[in-house]
């Protein structure tokens, strides 16, 4: 099962599905808030958390590989603390189990500030954004959430306010909760800092089966980046618990 990061769907991990479908079952799933999943009343950890849960029990999926990268990871990584008997084995992409400081104000001030009612095209809606966020591949990330509507205008097709007003629940670390005592798979970014040696202990009083992997060159959104040896990496992880795989 693949959970996607922080203003995507289940379609941003698509390379990573479709690398995997021709020998395993895969799951791609929207977060609440995201995608069209709706938006929780509480828009936490272990809410999410329990919303996967609620996905499995509805697709009857029994003891998957959950393989996350950035919110979609600590997500996982809450399940693992909560349920740890619902999942067979875990893979975090480039984020770990701590508080992080806010980094996406820019995003939610961009968002704010563009009147959809005068954007006429995906081209008009990138320069509104461009005023705050200076990446163009973070732009065009963010792009892939807005929509056109039957009156050919355009709308966001997530709710960016029910996500901010969520944020430090985001940033949070997961909860506590039992310690994991099947296989856990962390990658890092060798070009990021979401992931940095000081993180380690908090890795290692949740986990007790742990692998650290570094994919050199590679940003925080590595996936995309390094596709193909983060595939080598997941195959080789999960061929490594072939009991375990739903």
């Amino acid at each position: 099962m693949l959970l996607h990061g922080l203003f995507g769907n289940g379609d941003n991990l698509g390379m990573i599905a479709r690398g995997l479908q021709p020998t395993y079952l895969v799951y791609s799933m929207d977060l609440p808030g995201h995608g069209r999943s709706p938006v929780l009343r509480n828009m936490d950890l272990p809410s999410m958390a329990n919303s996967v849960v609620r996905t499995m029990d509805a697709l009857q999926i029994a003891k998957p590989i959950v393989v996350g990268h950035s919110l979609g990871a600590k997500v996982a990584m809450q399940l693992a603390a909560l349920q740890p008997e619902r999942i067979a084995a875990l893979a975090v992409l480039d984020i770990a189990p701590v508080d992080y400081a806010h980094g996406h104000d820019d995003v939610f001030a961009a968002v704010a500030a563009l009147d959809l009612s005068l954007v006429r095209s995906r081209a008009d809606a990138d320069r509104g954004l461009a005023r705050y966020i200076h990446d163009r591949d973070v732009r065009q990330f963010i792009l892939t959430n807005l929509g056109k509507t039957a009156a050919a205008g355009y709308a966001w097709k997530i709710d960016f306010s029910a996500l901010r007003r969520s944020y430090h629940h985001f940033a949070s670390a997961p909860h506590a909760g039992s310690v994991f005592d099947r296989p856990v798979l962390v990658v890092k970014g060798g070009e990021s800092n979401y992931i940095q040696a000081r993180h380690e202990p908090a890795f290692r009083e949740r986990f007790s089966r742990l692998s650290f992997k570094v994919i050199p060159g590679a940003g925080h959104w590595l996936h995309a980046q390094k596709t193909d040896l983060l595939l080598a990496m997941l195959r080789r992880f999960i061929d490594a618990v072939p009991d375990e795989v739903e």
